[in-house]
């Protein structure tokens, strides 16, 4: 996996902090043409453009039809809105990597806390990865975020 250098969005609060405004850009198939100009026949392959910049993301098949990243964020953050999950406290990180072809959001329930042994706290997460780029498919996963070290090291060692 390529390195998350810096989160495009990292917002705290209720469910508002479930916002995607700073990674919103649409996508769209279309030709792919090779270095003389010549369309390559859409059965053997097709460009996946960022529609408000015009840059191609990847190259897909002909059946293939991708879904913009904050549009799956906006449908996971509507289906946790009509759970039962208390998102009064959360804290959402989104990296953005690969020039937008990869995304990666982490969001962190604050209500959600065990303490199995003094001093060792383990908080609800829920981690979404997807791409536009055919490198994975899309995963959401529920897991403890564990605080190990006083220095700021984690792992998500216990599953829920």
């Amino acid at each position: 996996m390529a390195q998350l250098t810096e989160a495009i969005s990292v917002c705290k609060g209720g469910a508002e902090a479930l916002n995607f405004d700073a990674m919103k850009f649409d996508v769209e198939t279309a030709p792919l043409f090779d270095k003389g100009g010549i369309q390559i026949p859409k059965e053997i392959r097709q460009g996946i453009y960022n529609k408000d910049t015009g840059d191609i993301i990847s190259t897909c098949g002909s059946k293939y039809q991708p879904v913009a990243h904050y549009q799956i964020g906006e449908k996971i953050r509507d289906k946790l809105i009509q759970s039962e999950v208390d998102l009064s406290d959360i804290e959402v990180t989104n990296w953005l990597y690969d020039d937008g072809a990869k995304w990666r959001m982490q969001i962190v329930f604050n209500k959600y806390i065990a303490e199995p042994q003094v001093g060792d706290i383990l908080k609800l997460r829920m981690l979404i990865d997807s791409s536009l780029d055919l490198t994975r498919m899309f995963s959401a996963i529920f897991d403890a975020f564990r605080m190990w070290c006083k220095n700021g090291c984690v792992t998500s060692l216990y599953q829920i």
